[in-house]
């Protein structure tokens, strides 16, 4: 009730209505409430744009789940051999094959691949994939609690750094054992979650390389978004959503009308599927337009982004030059560099005020994401290189 009194209603009694219905529309229980209130919808614009989905046979192929499907089962099969090698040792030209697939060809790539395509890889990852799979057995279907909205990216940002504390201070990289630990336990999260909650909880709140994908997809050169024109004076199914009696609904449970970032969305085709009205589209822009057009900047999201930055420095120094080579060094100069970042950036915040630093704190941190991008990849760049000598045969010693 404060939601709808708070706000001026510049569209009137017809926005009011269109307001209400969609919330109904929304809504899977008896009550209403301000998760199903969507407000001041940011007004459609195609401008500067081009629609993939306008060409009937790239839409055909994007929403085709079957594709999706054989696609998953092949990142499935890789990652069971990652683990399998890496459990086994096996070596190849004397280096690790297990550790040399994931370390040096999987996780470098495919952060390069979420500026170019969005978190679309998220719709075919293994991790779900293994979670689908097993739900076919059983699952507990609960509705998520609404307090992974509130806390969810606060958590999910807090595995993402742990994850590159974890991979460096631990060398996960150069013990195969290690590695295949980690995947196992990464499987069986999202396995875990799967089983009892209806949503893809893991890869909306918890997943440390779904986070970052997130907020690198940012930067990507495509976008996901509804045409809400179409959808506040048409829809009355709200299929992209909730689904239908032949197809579920959204496994990220976002209404594409109110999407106003790459971030969390899986570009999964799902949405594409359900909607009749052709209100979905997948548009080709110029990269990094989100960090200027997001009028709803997550506060969370934009604080670890600085945050990232900072924990670059120990990172680097760790891997390339050993300097930080025991854990509580490492630890302590991982943590400072992060606590760092923030406190500056949250000064140079202050500066411009007190009455605006809320405001400025939620957009201004994506400013730093193009230079948080290049430092990750500068960070993956020997990695990468390493693989490139590996396949080669010009290891040294190899």
């Amino acid at each position: 009730m404060n939601v709808l009194v708070r706000y001026s209603w510049p569209g009137n009694d017809r926005e009011l209505e269109s307001v209400i219905e969609r919330g109904v529309l929304v809504c899977d229980g008896d009550t209403l409430s301000d998760e199903h209130i969507f407000l001041g919808l940011t007004p459609f614009n195609e401008k500067g744009r081009l629609n993939l989905l306008r060409i009937d046979p790239f839409r055909n192929l994007f929403a085709n789940q079957r594709l999706r499907s054989a696609f998953q089962a092949i990142t499935i099969s890789l990652l069971l051999a990652v683990a399998l090698f890496s459990f086994l040792g096996v070596r190849v030209a004397g280096q690790p094959l297990g550790t040399g697939i994931f370390w040096t060809f999987m996780l470098p790539y495919l952060l390069l691949s979420y500026v170019v395509l969005g978190r679309i890889y998220c719709s075919i990852c293994p991790l779900i994939g293994f979670a689908r799979l097993f739900r076919r057995v059983g699952s507990k279907d609960l509705k998520a609690p609404k307090i992974f909205n509130h806390i969810g990216v606060g958590v999910a940002a807090f595995f993402a750094l742990a994850f590159l504390w974890f991979e460096t201070a631990y060398a996960v990289r150069e013990i195969p054992y290690t590695t295949a630990v980690f995947i196992v336990l990464l499987i069986s999260a999202a396995v875990l979650l799967n089983l009892i909650f209806k949503e893809e909880v893991w890869c909306r709140y918890l997943c440390p390389m779904g986070y970052l994908g997130g907020l690198f997809s940012c930067l990507a050169s495509v976008e996901l978004r509804a045409n809400n024109n179409v959808c506040t004076s048409q829809c009355r199914a709200a299929a992209c959503y909730q689904g239908n009696k032949e197809r579920n609904g959204c496994p990220m449970s976002l209404f594409p009308v109110s999407m106003t970032s790459n971030q969390f969305c899986k570009m999964c085709g799902t949405c594409v599927q359900n909607c009749s009205l052709k209100s979905i589209h997948l548009d080709l822009r110029w990269p990094g337009a989100e960090i200027w057009e997001n009028r709803e900047p997550n506060l969370v999201a934009s604080l670890s982004i600085p945050a990232l930055l900072g924990v670059l420095y120990p990172l680097i120094l760790q891997t390339s030059q050993e300097i930080l080579a025991d854990l509580w060094p490492f630890t302590l100069a991982f943590l400072a560099s992060g606590v760092l970042a923030l406190i500056l950036f949250a000064g140079a915040c202050l500066l411009k005020g007190y009455p605006s630093f809320r405001g400025i704190l939620r957009s201004h941190g994506f400013v730093y994401l193009p230079l948080t991008f290049a430092g990750h990849i500068a960070f993956q760049v020997p990695f990468m290189e390493q693989g490139l000598r590996w396949i080669t045969g010009n290891l040294p010693g190899g």
